[in-house]
């Protein structure tokens, strides 16, 4: 069965009836004014929350005329508080109306469809169960392949737990704390931020035991223009601990501002280890990094850990890499063009997804692809910047979103990805908004979105494929209000 949350808000001059009957409209999951397409034979689930705006379905395009047309049957409640159900059932017109008993026209018309991909409800499908709290700020949850019955949670401030999604206890596995620059309690984009498991983690194979993570340091030399180092560095666990004193960092970015650091890490179904890196800043990117390939901030890069280099790469440049021998390029960069990547995952298909942080304009969701250039700082998602110059709106190659929503006010928004989950792309928004789209028709559209009084921080997944949520009541890296939700997906 589907859940639709019901409520009310005034209408917008989109609605079929605006300016005419009731200054009300019904909103269903956050829209207003729809014409519902609701699939034959299906059950619908209305939580209806419309004080003083008893709601129901009816022959009746004005409403507000008491049962007058009414189509509820039996067991189905006409309801402006509580629970209330509805089945498509046979004999049903083809066409009817949702409406009020009360107020005239606040509602819209309802069609009857075949298939699910024909029906427009917004989903609510998505159940949300606590697996733990005790964190301070969770920015990452991982597995090693092989362990079905653990995941290791990223906490920002520097530590690593293992927990085991049976008994909910968790364990200290990694601590870089004394590693990591003083955080900002109030908000932070530094600290550690990103973890993968080599896919020979738990082999016999000469990788057993590597992982790797991506940290802000503050132990090497610092100038007035370096003021910390992102490091992507390798550890290993041999014999029931971690080899601290065998730490070897991959390479490191010296750094003079605090944000735009991305930091998520990745391997992707061909092995290679990918890593998002944010443009670094400043805001606007004036020094255009996104667009520079002699650097790597702004870019999605793509390493061999599986062939070890010499000091002090100790990693291998695959060979395919899209600007490999290319003079003046970067040979490790995959992507291009990003602001401020914070979500990396492959669905089944090997088909890559990239969530984009916006800069005041667009939250971006990509699929990414080998050379692309996503189009920062000449555009913000679809849109092109106000700084952008008219040969910079020329430029041919850009790539847009597959999917973008206006970045909410307030500041406290960003997109955070994400996993491809049932057939759609679950993500959410910092600020506290869960939300799934899905391709139909080659257009990807919301499926549903879902609130809630956290502020989001990232996603993570476990070796079965169940997929948690990571949250805290702080904005930025204090306390112990860090959460760990396991979403099911109907």
């Amino acid at each position: 069965m589907t859940t639709v949350k019901v409520t009310v808000a005034k209408k917008k001059s989109g609605h079929p009836y605006y300016q005419d009957g009731s200054g009300i409209s019904y909103v269903f999951n956050n829209q207003e004014g729809m014409t519902l397409k609701l699939v034959k034979g299906k059950t619908y689930i209305f939580d209806v929350r419309t004080p003083g705006h008893p709601f129901y379905f009816t022959t009746d395009s004005v409403g507000a005329d008491g049962d007058k047309g009414s189509l509820m049957g039996p067991g189905e409640t006409v309801t402006d508080e509580g629970i209330t159900k509805f089945k498509v059932r046979d004999g049903l017109p083809t066409n009817f109306y949702y409406q009020c008993q009360i107020h005239p026209k606040m509602g819209g018309k309802v069609i009857l469809v075949d298939t699910e991909s024909e029906g427009n409800i917004p989903h609510n499908t998505i159940k949300a169960t606590l697996l733990y709290d005790g964190t301070v700020s969770p920015v990452g949850l991982e597995y090693a392949p092989g362990e079905p019955d653990h995941v290791y949670v990223v906490d920002q401030i520097g530590k690593i737990y293992q927990t085991n999604i049976n008994t909910h206890t968790h364990k200290l596995f990694l601590d870089v704390t004394k590693y990591i620059p003083k955080l900002n309690p109030a908000y932070d984009e530094r600290g550690l931020l990103g973890l993968a498991f080599h896919p020979e983690y738990n082999s016999d194979s000469i990788n057993k035991g590597r992982f790797f993570i991506f940290y802000s340091s503050g132990r090497y030399e610092q100038t007035p223009k370096i003021k910390y180092y992102n490091c992507l560095s390798e550890f290993k666990y041999e014999n029931g601990r971690i080899l601290y004193d065998q730490e070897k960092i991959m390479f490191r970015l010296g750094r003079d501002l605090d944000y735009h650091n991305g930091g998520k890490i990745a391997f992707g179904p061909d092995r290679y280890l990918y890593l998002g890196i944010g443009d670094g800043g400043p805001q606007k990117d004036p020094e255009n990094h996104a667009q520079d390939l002699s650097v790597p901030f702004g870019k999605i890069l793509r390493i061999d850990v599986s062939k070890p280099g010499k000091f002090p790469k100790y990693y291998q440049i695959p060979s395919d890499n899209p600007f490999f021998n290319t003079g003046g390029a970067l040979n490790e960069i995959y992507a291009y063009g990003l602001r401020n990547p914070w979500g990396l995952s492959f669905d089944p298909s090997g088909r890559f997804f990239v969530t984009d942080a916006g800069f005041e304009t667009k939250e971006s969701i990509y699929i990414v692809t080998k050379g692309g250039n996503y189009g920062w700082n000449i555009k913000e998602g679809t849109v092109f910047t106000p700084w952008a110059t008219e040969d910079q709106k020329k430029k041919e190659g850009l790539i847009d979103p597959i999917y973008e929503y206006n970045t909410r006010s307030g500041g406290t928004s960003a997109v955070i990805g994400g996993y491809y989950v049932n057939g759609s792309y679950l993500f959410g928004d910092f600020g506290g908004e869960i939300m799934r789209i899905i391709e139909q028709n080659g257009q990807w559209k919301l499926l549903e979105t879902e609130k809630m009084d956290r502020y989001i921080k990232s996603f993570g997944r476990d070796s079965n494929g169940n997929v948690y949520m990571l949250v805290s009541k702080n904005f930025g890296p204090s306390g112990m209000s860090g959460e760990i939700y396991r979403l099911d997906i109907d």
